[in-house]
């Protein structure tokens, strides 16, 4: 994966939240680069398809998260114990990625709960591997944590 492409998106959204006032950003963050943007309805296949989730959010356009790269479409979902994002971002020049993220706001969760939380994103990316199997393997995601610990 294009470090520069990694450093943009992770750097983007600590920075843009850091920017709205002193709150410490905590998190798990896992990219993949794409040749492609997948589909709407691929994503939210995906999603419906791991039993552990309970609760989908969509929406699209959101805000820029820094001056060149912006997210396309997010979806979020939560289980009894967990959630996360998935995000489609592109880059001014075009270059495409999809994240999958959680973020605690002044918090660090105990080892545990980022245990779970990577639990969930494994079967969600797995789930999503299913839909959209152009996508990278999972081997290919670049994992980045913020100020947590896994167990």
């Amino acid at each position: 994966m294009n470090k520069r492409i990694l450093q943009i998106i992770v750097g983007g959204i600590i920075a843009c939240l850091a920017a709205t006032g002193c709150d410490s950003f905590n998190g798990v963050y896992r990219t993949a680069r794409l040749q492609q943007l997948p589909s709407n309805a691929s994503i939210e296949a995906a999603l419906h398809d791991v039993p552990a989730i309970q609760k989908i959010h969509y929406s699209a356009a959101q805000p820029v998260f820094s001056s060149d790269t912006r997210i396309l479409r997010q979806s979020d979902y939560s289980s009894a114990h967990s959630g996360g994002v998935v995000a489609i971002q592109q880059t001014e020049t075009g270059e495409k990625a999809l994240t999958l993220y959680r973020m605690w706001i002044n918090y660090i969760p105990p080892p545990e709960a980022v245990g779970d939380t990577c639990a969930l994103m494994d079967k969600v990316y797995a789930s999503l591997l299913r839909h959209i199997p152009e996508l990278p393997p999972k081997e290919d995601l670049k994992e980045t944590l913020v100020r947590v610990r896994k167990p």
